[in-house]
């Protein structure tokens, strides 16, 4: 994995549930439709990251991996319950922030990779709220919906 989407994939990991190279764990879970969503949007997520991570990545392909995840990511945002609420819609925000990156550079990683404004932007997506909404929604996801993260970012 080159520089660019090695970064792309860290901001995306942090930034979109933690759910990227997750695994479920058979524990069952009870947590209704957040929960049912959030192993939904494991597999969306994962397939997406092949399709830009699989071969050479096309701003379209880039493209089009945002938009399922955004709306993946809003339906969950929509069906988390009240006290993760605000964590989901924090990490949604992140994600807005950081597509509104990739369009601007027209979802070109050599574009973000090279430019000091998009690299200062995704820096500044790492805040310790964003932090914070990650590890509680990662808590949630083990302790109610049994997913289990684990990241390799």
């Amino acid at each position: 994995m080159n520089k660019h989407a090695s970064l792309f994939f860290c901001l995306t990991t942090s930034a979109v549930l933690a759910l990227t190279n997750c695994s479920s764990s058979s524990k069952g879970g009870a947590g209704g439709d957040f929960c049912t969503l959030a192993r939904s949007y494991e597999k969306t997520q994962a397939a997406n990251s092949d399709a830009i991570f699989g071969g050479q990545s096309s701003p379209a392909t880039a493209k089009k991996a945002f938009d399922q995840v955004g709306q993946a990511v809003a339906a969950m945002v929509g069906a988390a319950p009240a006290q993760i609420k605000k964590d989901a819609q924090t990490l949604q925000g992140a994600l807005r922030s950081l597509k509104a990156i990739m369009e601007k550079n027209n979802y070109d990683f050599t574009k973000i990779g090279t430019d000091p404004t998009a690299q200062a932007a995704f820096g500044e997506l790492n805040t310790e709220e964003v932090q914070q909404a990650s590890a509680n929604i990662e808590e949630y996801l083990s302790s109610t919906c049994g997913i289990t993260t684990t990241t390799t970012a």
